[in-house]
């Protein structure tokens, strides 16, 4: 700031120069102190005949430099995963640059107040979580201006902010930085995850022996109703989102499958074992920073049938079971829907409750069209000597 001092030694003073401020001394030192106010005026004067009175007036040029506020322009939150997250921000408020000025922003720490990286641009990588603020800082680039700041000297990585405005104070050099910055929080991204289920029980709760739902579509909504992403469970009816922030969320399962309904919500003591779905299949959720994985299982219901018998030894061939034929137990049943072929079940045949053997059965057969494939070690000479697929088209119809 370049200073200069005014000598009158009459009248009222009035003086203003383009871009120059009148300062009102506050000191003890008439003789050195300036005597007009901010628009330039003198107190009255009584000044007698033959009287003398020396009115000082001190001015310096008005710094017209303005930086304005900065805001977050992220849509969602982003998280940490080990690679660089960039975040973008906006000017809001008056920017204005005098000539020979230029602009930095600068991201600064919000645990040390110190300089992490400066950028020219309205985004900035962020390399670790943490909470942040970006400033912006309009200073004097010209290195004639006697308000010249090097940058390159100043902003430097771990330099504290307190110390460039110290800086600044200090030499009374014009500059400005944004009064409200950007503030940017980034936690360590964390999973949400889950397992799709067949309940056949219809009770709620995941039980030995009931299976995945593969190919159920699972969506991530934010709280305000914004897709964020979008899986497919896989053939184990399992699923994971990587790579959210904590806050606030809404998941959707969706079952192509219409003969598919939910399962009864939140049922029993054990968190891990319960659908945690409504029956529209919807969830509102919260994942919290202290927790790696979030858990949202889901529960599927629909019309059930039975399908069950015997396996037995086809001792003359005619494909007729003797009294003296008796069943076979260990041999593999497999139940595949028809329209895709996908195995929906498999079992073993076995003794029955009074101990006869060759037994299979499934209880929890879905309706519809289905075929059974029965699968025999090899070699077994039950009907022929190499291995032979029965299959049976059955409809089943719900008990």
């Amino acid at each position: 700031m370049k200073r200069k001092r005014l000598h009158w030694s009459t009248g009222y003073l009035w003086r203003r120069w383009q871009d120059m401020l009148f300062k009102k001394g506050s000191g003890n030192m008439p003789d050195v102190d300036s005597d007009v106010d901010s628009s330039g005026w003198s107190e009255l004067l009584s000044l007698p005949g033959g009287g003398q009175a020396k009115i000082d007036a001190g001015i310096y040029e008005e710094c017209l430099a303005k930086a304005p506020d900065l805001y977050d322009l992220s849509i969602s939150s982003p998280c940490y995963a080990g690679n660089p997250v960039r975040v973008r921000y906006a000017l809001n408020g008056i920017e204005f640059l005098p000539p020979g000025f230029n602009r930095k922003f600068i991201l600064i720490s919000d645990s040390g107040q110190e300089i992490l990286k400066t950028s020219d641009s309205l985004y900035t990588d962020i390399m670790r979580s943490g909470r942040f603020y970006v400033y912006e800082l309009v200073y004097q680039n010209d290195p004639l201006s006697p308000d010249y700041f090097d940058a390159t000297r100043y902003l430097n990585l771990g330099t504290r902010l307190n110390e460039v405005l110290q800086y600044f104070k200090s030499t009374a050099k014009c500059h400005a930085l944004s009064e409200h910055p950007a503030f940017f929080e980034l936690y360590n991204c964390r999973k949400i995850e889950g397992t799709v289920w067949e309940d056949f029980d219809k009770n709620g709760i995941s039980n030995s022996g009931e299976t995945g739902i593969e190919r159920v579509k699972v969506f991530l909504y934010d709280d305000q109703n914004n897709l964020l992403d979008s899986v497919i469970t896989n053939t184990f009816g399992q699923y994971e989102f990587l790579q959210f922030a904590p806050g606030d969320y809404q998941i959707k399962f969706v079952n192509e499958d219409k003969n598919f309904s939910f399962s009864p919500q939140d049922q029993g003591v054990d968190e891990d074992q319960d659908s945690d779905v409504n029956q529209m299949g919807e969830l509102y959720f919260s994942v919290f920073p202290g927790k790696i994985n979030t858990v949202v299982d889901a529960g599927m219901i629909r019309p059930y049938g039975m399908i069950g018998d015997y396996v037995w030894e086809d001792s003359n061939g005619d494909g007729i079971q003797q009294s003296n034929e008796i069943g076979v137990n260990g041999i593999a049943i497999d139940l595949i829907e028809a329209s895709t072929g996908r195995l929906i079940r498999s079992t073993i045949s076995k003794l029955d409750s009074l101990g006869n053997p060759g037994y299979y059965r499934f209880d929890h057969a879905p309706e519809g069209m289905h075929y059974l494939s029965v699968r025999f070690p090899i070699p077994f000479p039950l009907l022929r000597t190499d291995p032979v697929l029965i299959a049976c088209l059955i409809q089943i119809l719900t008990r």
